[in-house]
């Protein structure tokens, strides 16, 4: 094992073309993603990345300046690759005004995404922390023009809703998923715990209570 790592740091230390760092970078998200996958985001620091990508620490520095910066980009691709989902589906909506279309749409399209369910509730208070500010700023002009895209489909799909309004539901919409989400994979004993007869009926349906939210958010907009 540490005869292949040592292989593996000297060949990505010799990457020099824009076209090898770019497929070092690629590497090394594809780790990240794998072991976000099987051990959770707390687990997944930059050892845990450095070890499955056959990185040295060292030399993921090369590339990335923190885990956190790697899970921004992870988040990112996911977040564009749901935005062209949902304002293709948006666009293609009967222009009935219908609220239940509209949510269905964003839901259904999130949940082809669970990563973005995973990270989501930890981008203010860990994956903006520890990353340099150039970092930050194009990933929020990224995730900007992202809901531009959808805000478009908004009111393509909801006629009379103004500008302010579809992004008063986008930016809605992104909060209710991130105080939701822990929801959907609490603890263990939690899980005992909501079997309980006393908590009957309590537990959280994300698909269903996320949907009633919006439907009922986009209404009251709209009225």
């Amino acid at each position: 094992m540490s005869t292949k790592l040592t292989a593996n740091a000297a060949d990505f230390q010799r990457a020099r073309t824009p076209a090898q760092k770019k497929e070092r970078r690629s590497a090394l998200l594809q780790a990240a993603i794998r072991v976000l996958e099987r051990d959770g985001l707390a687990l997944a620091g930059l050892n845990a990345i450095a070890r499955e990508a056959g990185f040295s620490k060292a030399n993921l520095y090369r590339y990335f300046d923190s885990r956190e910066e790697i899970f921004l980009h992870i988040l990112l691709e996911d977040q564009l690759l749901w935005t062209e989902g949902v304002a293709e589906k948006l666009n293609a909506l009967d222009k009935t005004g219908k609220e239940k279309a509209v949510s269905r749409v964003l839901i259904g399209e999130l949940m082809l995404f669970p990563r973005l369910i995973t990270l989501a509730p930890a981008l203010s208070n860990v994956l903006e922390h520890n990353v340099p500010t150039h970092v930050i700023l194009k990933f929020k002009m990224d995730m900007q023009a992202a809901a531009e895209k959808i805000n478009t489909g908004l009111k393509s799909a909801l006629p009379g809703l103004s500008d302010n309004q579809a992004r008063l539901f986008l930016g809605a919409f992104h909060h209710l998923v991130s105080g939701m989400a822990p929801a959907i994979d609490p603890p263990s004993a939690v899980q005992e715990a909501m079997e309980s007869p006393v908590l009957v009926g309590t537990a959280t349906d994300f698909e269903a209570d996320l949907e009633e939210f919006l439907i009922t958010f986009l209404k009251g907009l709209r009225t």
